[in-house]
């Protein structure tokens, strides 16, 4: 009893509950006792690091970066705000999931997130943490895209990187981005001018910059492809060598990007772009 008794005086001072019933507290003393929180609102601060389909990954905020993102400092998010919308234009018996207006919602909403650090609120859950109830010994098998907080609110964005910051330079293994020869340059150009002006773009008074993906030649070779590339657009009335992007991650859109990318791939009739 004198041991529970403890327990319970740690996990208050570690952890304030508001008002609203929401426990402030950090990724840090989550990660101590995962299940002490669980089923619980809690509002946590963090970086935020990739996020698809709603689904995202928080880490304590002085990590950052693919290689980082490891148990204890970091967890996996969702924001289920996309169905939860659909849910009250559809009714609601429909599928939210599969709803397109989701889909749509949801990427909107990975862009807004990533590449952040900010506070939220939602449920914890242990249930996907790999780690037994203590109560029951009950252990819970999960898919790969399964998350543990559920987040209902957004507190604040405190701060924005870009991808480039975010995932930092490119190391020696990194998915290189490469210039492109004049005579290639010249052809994604023709190609990009001709969609822009079929599908209402409209950046032809942006600065353009093309880069070649940097990969095995044989990948090429299984997939049907001879190459793959983009054209990317700064957003800044100039960009410097650093604002550009340096190697695949640094594609991925953010806010905080000072550019903007379209993804082509060469084949044999000639360079098409194609939507992520």
């Amino acid at each position: 009893m004198r041991r529970l008794a403890l327990a319970a005086a740690a996990f208050a001072v570690a952890c304030v509950s508001t008002s609203d019933g929401v426990i402030d507290t950090t990724l840090e003393e989550i990660a101590k006792d995962l299940w002490a929180f669980h089923d619980k609102r809690v509002r946590v601060r963090g970086a935020i690091g990739e996020c698809r389909g709603g689904a995202c990954s928080i880490c304590q905020s002085a990590i950052r970066g693919v290689e980082t993102q490891t148990r204890p400092l970091c967890m996996g998010v969702d924001f289920p705000l996309a169905e939860e919308w659909a849910r009250r234009e559809n009714g609601s018996n429909s599928d939210t999931f599969l709803d397109p207006r989701a889909y749509d919602f949801r990427r909107i909403l990975d862009r807004f997130m990533r590449f952040s650090e900010s506070t939220l609120v939602g449920r914890y859950s242990a249930h996907c943490t790999g780690v037994p109830d203590p109560i029951t010994g009950d252990e819970f098998i999960c898919v790969d895209r399964a998350t543990e907080l559920r987040v209902d609110q957004i507190d604040e964005v405190h701060v924005r990187w870009s991808a480039r910051e975010y995932f930092g330079e490119p190391e020696e293994d990194d998915f290189r981005l490469q210039s492109m020869s004049e005579a290639e340059r010249e052809s994604i150009l023709k190609e990009f001018a001709r969609v822009q002006e079929t599908d209402g773009w409209d950046w032809s008074d942006e600065p353009l910059k093309t880069f070649l993906f940097e990969a095995d030649p044989a990948y090429y070779e299984r997939v049907g492809l001879q190459a793959e590339g983009v054209v990317c657009a700064c957003t800044l009335a100039t960009c410097d060598a650093s604002d550009w992007p340096a190697e695949y991650l640094h594609l991925m859109s953010s806010p905080a990007n000072r550019y903007v990318c379209w993804r082509a791939e060469k084949r044999q009739d000639g360079w098409v772009f194609v939507v992520d």
